[in-house]
């Protein structure tokens, strides 16, 4: 099955040329669907539009597979299609939420929907944080608030280290998960202001009887988001997913959630009770519910 798929890949690369032009790629998309693995040789870069509770929002597409797929697939269906649904549910009840590293801004559109909750999208690589304001403009979003914080267990300063080409959204706090993707590139450092979300919520103001949603997704250190967040879990209302890509990961955020939590894996369309790392499972939910 592997060498058909690089068999049939191969063969659409080299009559590819006519589709790539956008107006025809919109309205193929209408008929058929392209996997990512024959979608990425036609560089799609024009808007991805899509409907969440009946409202449109828009990305812009620089050929990423969230973009692409969400472009040939659906919101729904295309990349984290699982956790994009659920968290599309989780928002509806939320008073507060917060996006931690919010990449192209996909969770926060999606949360936007959900016009009576403040969304606060956290993105601290320069490039990426204009591409997230873009596509909040370009869904007329008015309750989604970009930051350029680290959110993590440090109030002050920290350096973000970023690959300088490629995909710099696996830029991250930890310096040894950035490495791993470098390959043949180099990497520069970005010095950032950083904020734990315990601090963030007082300074906001925002009170302990404010349902808080909150998606963590920083590159292999989330477990330093979740240390900077014990008075919240302790104090407030607060439910969160996180991409969690090990089971050493897994663990270290394990052992600093309160133990009336109940974690579930994003497996799919189901959530699986679990203890420790399932196999096939990057994201998890951490919830009293």
């Amino acid at each position: 099955m592997i060498f058909l798929r690089k068999v049939i890949d191969s063969a659409f690369y080299l009559v590819h040329y006519p589709f790539k032009p956008e107006a025809v790629q919109r309205f193929l998309r209408k008929f058929i669907v392209l996997p990512y693995s024959m979608a990425v040789h036609l560089d799609y870069r024009g808007l991805v539009d899509f409907y969440v509770d009946g409202k449109r929002l828009v990305m812009q597409s620089y050929n990423t597979p969230i973009e692409i797929t969400v472009f040939w697939r659906g919101i729904f269906n295309g990349r984290e299609g699982a956790e994009i649904k659920l968290w599309s549910e989780l928002i509806k009840k939320a008073d507060i939420v917060l996006d931690i590293g919010a990449n192209n801004g996909i969770y926060a559109l999606v949360a936007s929907v959900n016009e009576k909750a403040g969304v606060y999208a956290f993105e601290p690589v320069p490039a990426m944080y204009n591409l997230l304001k873009e596509n909040l403009r370009l869904s007329n979003t008015i309750n989604v608030y970009p930051r350029k914080e680290v959110i993590s267990d440090v109030n002050g300063k920290l350096n973000l280290y970023v690959p300088n080409s490629g995909w710099i959204d696996v830029a991250s706090i930890d310096e040894s998960f950035a490495k791993k993707f470098l390959e043949d590139r180099t990497m520069i450092e970005v010095q950032c202001d950083s904020i734990t979300v315990d601090e963030f919520l007082v300074k906001e103001n925002i009170t302990t009887d404010k349902k808080i949603v909150c998606k963590i997704d920083v590159e292999g250190a989330e477990d330093r988001v979740v240390l900077g967040m014990v008075e919240t879990m302790n104090n407030y209302n607060i439910i969160f997913m996180a991409e969690l890509l090990n089971q050493e990961y897994f663990s270290k955020v394990l052992k600093l959630v309160p133990s009336d939590y109940k974690v579930y894996a994003i497996k799919k369309n189901e959530l699986v009770l679990c203890s420790e790392f399932i196999v096939g499972a990057n994201n998890y939910l951490f919830t009293k519910e």
